[in-house]
């Protein structure tokens, strides 16, 4: 009459219970990286489309719509909007690519002119970082509707985000 398990039963259910164990710490890895993958593309669309939130509203709501371009040839977007986050009476907006690759929105009381940039500009200013890692800012009035405007975003890792938008307050 047997009344225990011999050494090698014992063995056996040992190594049986390890590769069960590593088969589902292979799966729980599999899972957390695959999990990383998408929190990053679904941080990636949520600053999309924040961006585009804001800039859909900032255009909608503007009264008078400036295109320039800088010595790079990159957009500078000034605008006047009732589209306002940081203070009621500051309604000169501009979007520009400064030379690190951020697109920055700058809300001011006066209207932002590159050439002569003062510090005293900037005490009656709010700057807000909108994007990182851009290579490329394009905005083109349509041909055909002077109130349709064309976006373009290149980032440096090659990602192209490519939007329209209308102003109606006109």
């Amino acid at each position: 009459m047997k009344k225990g398990f011999t050494l090698i039963e014992i063995i056996v259910s040992i190594s049986l219970f390890m590769i069960l164990l590593l088969f589902l710490y292979h799966s729980l890895n599999v899972t957390k990286s695959s999990n990383n993958f998408y929190e990053t593309k679904l941080d990636n669309l949520n600053k999309i489309n924040s961006f585009k939130s804001i800039l859909y509203e900032d255009i909608a709501q503007s009264s008078n719509v400036e295109i320039f371009f800088d010595a790079k040839g990159e957009s500078i977007l000034k605008l006047i909007s009732s589209n306002l986050f940081h203070n009621l009476f500051y309604k000169h907006i501009t979007y520009v690519l400064n030379k690190k690759g951020e697109l920055i929105r700058i809300e001011s009381f006066d209207k932002f002119n590159e050439k002569e940039l003062l510090d005293s500009f900037f005490d009656e200013a709010y700057l807000d970082i909108v994007f990182n890692d851009i290579d490329k800012f394009k905005i083109t009035p349509s041909k055909s509707n002077q109130n349709i405007y064309s976006i373009f975003l290149r980032k440096k890792n090659g990602e192209i985000v490519f939007f329209n938008t209308l102003s109606i307050s006109k």
